[in-house]
């Protein structure tokens, strides 16, 4: 073919025909020969940077400068050189539909037929303006065109359209920026003038086209006046055609000789019929579903042969979703297993993107299959990494971040909180003056913390050092503000200011799903970063506000995919249309379902692109061309594969609408169920099956000595770098082979407990370590929150004299912050807590002591068995009696304690304890036969008493006259029953084992399900 090429050339095959290669060779060729080189257009920067590295390889030493672009990439160059303005700005997508919803907006809906009064402010309807402007400038219209046509056929909307066109360029010229539709139209009438038309031409000495079925018609009409003279080299497969979309149309194809037919220029067609990707299972099953395909009568079905590698065809069907994840999975295992393929010669399409393929991403995650994503499918701002660093800029342009943004800020890879630190900062900002804030709830504290950071000494060490870090660098970035920094300049501040750099670098180097996360963190920022240096220059607030809103208010995903990124070491999972120009070794076609491929309903439009013609308004396509376009699409994928495809559907669940699609069938490979493993086929399963037949007692001797051989020659395997290829089949990585670890011997360590802890540490040591001194229990729960709001406005109603008007208002607002799940429930529950508000009212207008205190703090030092205790807390009501101070504790529970649970109630206890200690005598003021315990009384707000406006009273008696509860021998050699209690549960915090106690308390437990005693923690501990 290249031998006797010489005008325009036309050459078709199906996939696997070598029609790329037959480009790259012709590049080659026409560079050997001299003279003017050739012009190389591929469809996507990634083919065109394959191409020119398999051109600059195959010709060799030497300085080749081989020119590979693409069709946007040639048009930019001749824009800058020719048209006078040499820096020229390309609106993304995004940033294109943007500025179609601001014009939108802007001009109101007078231009817009009165039947789109509730349309024209929709981002459906700004998607669809912005497609139908990009299809007229694909045909070479004007706006004046549209308007035309719309009057001339009385639909008002394209009339509409025209006028917004005329004001979309103006504005797009104002700003000096250019969107890819007009930039190739331009580039086209650029090369009408002569002298234009002379340079460009004497510069190329050939014009060689890729994928040639994948151009609109502006892009054709651009190739067709690059080199009217020169050779024209095109390769295609019109099957195969996965743009439509974009303009993309097969048609293009029969038209070829018509349109690059010359006298000088003579254009032909040549068939390449000889496939070498597959072998001739795969190729007949193509054949199956082109021979679907619309084709004019005179065009005969190519009928290419195979001579690629034996493979097999699968196609499965499963009964739901989870089941073809499971599928996915296994069949990639036993390729990657038995066959011996690398996961990197692997793929998974789907039709859809993150719909599809996130689930199948996530198993393929959990099964330790590493896993090579295309860049996120999401707008740019909502790329998890950008949405972190927006989160910055805009707490940095507020002066200060809501509850809700400071957790995430904290939380996130600015702040590098965790779940555990945050609540360690809290506290430590509660120590430094701010306890009376603890019945807050935790977003708000931390936003308090972050605020107002005036707390935070020059000396702080821990969370409160990690924190003023942060709040240092959004300090900075608000000094850029101030300075009227542009927003690049305040984003790499903030992005510098942090170890998040360093940490996403070394995560991207390493061998691991978390590589590709930071690869495609990696990706987002920089294409943030290149939006920002791009965006408006202004510096300062409004700058950085309008960049905030013009990145907030993009919808659809940014192409964030760089020619840098041209492997991974994972399976690829992606879908069908970025497939185009690539071949793995087995393809999964995955989620082939009716109603998702081929597309079921159309959903109506108000503007259809594809209704613009070159002559006119051509009507909606019809059912057929979509439903070709679709199989065309699906031709494309199943294409991919050289050695083995599989196609996967599920059942359906909702009747026909989603039922295996149609395609299935026309494979002509009969459907199967997956068939189920025995067991994974993963290394970590080896390791289990030897680890069982290792230890098995009705094995052989020889048989669990030849598993413990494998054990070791897997647990032996290292990487160059001494790193272990199996670690889990190390011994000391098995769970339970250890002993437990305990806490080095020494001094003795001292212990700081509250009276509330030490009956935590007593119940279950192991719930208590978990919530205590883990914070394992995250949020607080609703009743603890309610609890301590009764508790803080008791005291303040005493310290304040609040009315009962005062005392319900203060409720009413802090009501609001309370996180109920349905309505019901919270006017249940304000019922309850006003009535035992009312309930506490009564009761202490009844109440004959003199009042001493309310909520009164208290330090008890004491040494128990060797071990120095300190304990802190509070009293919720100090009163003096006959006999001495009497201490209150105000309790929130539904359920009343029995005589036998109040007189062993450690928190009264501990109270009457500090009492005789004389941790009140201060506030009491009085002689010291008024500081002697009077006893104690646990009064439940919540439970009525007789008469039933006042709350149940349990009383305690003092330790004067009952120091102990028992004849226990560990009691008695105690001075009193509390002793023993606190010595016991200090030994248990000191001794630092805290195993799990059962008991009734395990209904109320929050880590039942990882509790060793119960049946639902056992699977995770055993």
């Amino acid at each position: 073919m290249l031998a006797s090429w010489s005008g325009s050339l036309l050459v078709l095959g199906a996939p696997g025909t070598g029609k790329t290669t037959l480009v790259g060779w012709a590049a080659v060729q026409r560079l050997r020969e001299g003279g003017a080189p050739p012009l190389v257009l591929a469809s996507s920067r990634v083919a065109a940077s394959r191409l020119r590295n398999a051109i600059t390889t195959e010709l060799g030493d030497g300085t080749w400068r081989p020119t590979v672009t693409t069709v946007h990439a040639l048009a930019r160059s001749l824009w800058q050189r020719f048209s006078g303005r040499e820096q020229v700005r390309l609106l993304s997508a995004p940033e294109q539909e943007f500025r179609v919803r601001e014009l939108l907006a802007g001009a109101g809906g007078g231009r817009w037929p009165q039947e789109l009064a509730y349309a024209w402010g929709t981002r459906g309807f700004a998607a669809q303006v912005r497609a139908a402007i990009a299809r007229a400038r694909q045909w070479g219209l004007e706006p004046d065109d549209l308007v035309a046509w719309g009057r001339s056929s009385g639909r008002g909307v394209w009339a509409g359209l025209g006028d917004f066109f005329a004001e979309y360029l103006d504005v797009l010229d104002a700003e000096g920026v250019l969107d890819y539709a007009e930039l190739v139209h331009r580039a086209r009438v650029l090369l009408d003038q002569p002298e234009v038309a002379d340079v460009v031409g004497a510069e190329i000495g050939a014009v060689l086209v890729d994928d040639f079925a994948e151009l609109d018609p502006s892009q054709l009409a651009l190739i067709a006046a690059l080199a009217p003279g020169a050779p024209l080299l095109a390769v295609a497969d019109p099957d195969s055609v996965s743009a439509g979309f974009r303009g993309a149309d097969p048609r293009a194809v029969r038209e070829f000789v018509a349109r690059f037919g010359t006298p000088g220029r003579p254009a032909s067609v040549e068939q390449l019929r000889q496939v070498y990707r597959h072998g001739a299972a795969i190729c007949q099953a193509l054949v199956e579903v082109r021979q679907r395909l619309p084709r004019p009568v005179s065009e005969p079905l190519p009928s290419p042969q195979a001579s690629g590698p034996d493979g097999d065809v699968l196609v499965l069907t499963c009964t739901d979703a989870a089941e073809q994840a499971q599928t996915v999975v296994t069949e990639l295992q036993r390729a990657h297993a038995i066959d011996g393929l690398a996961y990197s010669q692997m793929a998974v399409l789907t039709r859809a993107g993150r719909a599809q393929a996130a689930p199948i991403t996530q198993a393929l995650v959990a099964a330790g299959i590493p896993v090579s994503t295309a860049a996120e499918e999401i707008a740019l701002a909502q790329a998890p990494a950008v949405r972190a660093l927006l989160l910055a800029v805009t707490v940095a342009v507020a002066g200060q971040a809501r509850p809700d943004e400071a957790i995430r800020l904290l939380t996130g890879p600015m702040g590098g909180f965790d779940a555990v630190s945050l609540r360690a900062l809290v506290r430590q900002w509660q120590a430094a003056g701010h306890a009376d804030e603890a019945h807050l709830p935790l977003a708000d504290q931390a936003a308090q913390a972050l605020n107002q950071p005036e707390w935070i000494g020059p000396n702080a060490d821990g969370e409160a050092a990690k924190l003023a870090k942060v709040v240092g660098l959004l300090a900075q970035a608000r000094g850029l503000l101030e300075a009227s920094a542009p927003v690049d300049q305040l984003l790499w501040r903030l992005w510098q200011g942090t170890d998040w750099p360093q940490r996403l670098a070394a995560e991207s180097g390493a061998q691991a799903a978390a590589a590709a996360r930071a690869d495609a963190d990696l990706d987002a920022l920089c294409a943030l970063f290149d939006t920002a240096a791009e965006a408006d220059r202004r510096g300062g607030l409004a700058g950085v506000r309008a960049f905030l809103a013009e990145i907030g208010g993009q919808q659809i995903p940014a192409d964030r995919q760089r020619e840098s990124r041209l492997g991974g070491g994972g399976v690829e999972v992606m879908t069908a249309h970025r497939a185009r120009g690539r071949e793995w070794e087995v393809v999964i076609v995955a989620g082939v379902q009716e109603g998702s491929w081929p597309l079921g309903r159309r959903i109506s439009t108000v503007l259809d692109a594809a209704e613009i013609g070159a002559d006119g308004l051509q009507g909606p396509a019809p059912a057929r061309e979509l439903l070709a376009a679709e199989r065309r699409l699906f031709h494309l994928a199943c294409s991919r594969a050289r050695r083995r495809l599989i196609v996967t559907a599920t059942a359906g669940t909702e009747g026909e609408s989603d039922t295996p699609s149609r395609f299935l069938a026309e494979l002509g490979v009969a459907a199967q169920r997956p068939a189920r493993p025995a067991r994974p086929v993963s290394l970590a399963s080896l390791v289990a099956d030897l680890r069982r037949a290792s230890i098995d007692p009705s094995a052989s001797v020889a048989l669990r000595a030849a598993a413990a051989g494998e054990l070791a020659r897997l647990a032996d395997a290292v990487d160059d770098r001494g790193r272990p290829l199996v670690a889990a089949a190390r011994p000391e990585h098995w769970w339970g082979v250890r002993p437990v670890s305990s806490l080095p011997t020494g001094e003795t360590p001292s212990v700081r407990l509250s009276p509330s802890q030490v009956s935590a540490a007593l119940q279950c040591p192991r719930s208590y370590f978990l919530d205590r001194q883990a914070g394992g229990e995250g949020r607080a729960r609703l009743s603890t929150s309610l609890g301590s709001l009764i508790h803080r406005l008791i005291q303040l109603s005493v310290e304040e004299q609040w009315s009962a008007q005062e005392v319900a208002e203060q409720l009413d607002q802090a009501w609001q912050r309370l996180p109920f799940e349905a309505a019901w429930f919270s006017a249940s529950e304000r019922a309850e807590v006003e009535q035992a508000l009312g309930r506490f009212q009564t009761w202490r207008s009844s109440r004959p002591a003199e009042l001493i205190a309310v909520e009164a703090p208290f330090t008890l030092e004491l040494e128990t068995d060797g071990i120095p205790v300190t304990l802190s807390g509070k009293v919720d009501w100090l009163e003096r009696a006959e006999a001495g101070l009497r201490v209150i504790d105000f309790k929130t529970s539904r359920y009343a304690p029995t005589a036998q649970d109040v007189a062993g109630m450690d928190q009264l206890g501990i109270y009457q304890l500090a009492v005789a200690s004389g941790a009140f005598d201060a506030a009491a003021t009085q002689e010291a036969v008024d500081v002697r315990p009077a006893g104690a009384a646990a009064v439940y707000l919540r439970l009525p008493a007789k008469p039933e406006d006042l709350p149940r009273e349990f009383g305690q008696e003092s330790l004067d006259v009952r120091p102990h509860l028992s004849e226990d021998p560990a009691e008695l050699a105690h001075p009193t029953w509390v002793h023993h209690r606190i010595a016991a549960a200090a030994a248990v915090v000191a001794d630092g084992r805290f195993p799990a106690t059962p008991g009734p308390h395990c209904d109320r437990c929050v880590f039942v399900a990882s509790c060793p005693t119960q049946p639902r923690g056992q699977q995770v501990v055993r």
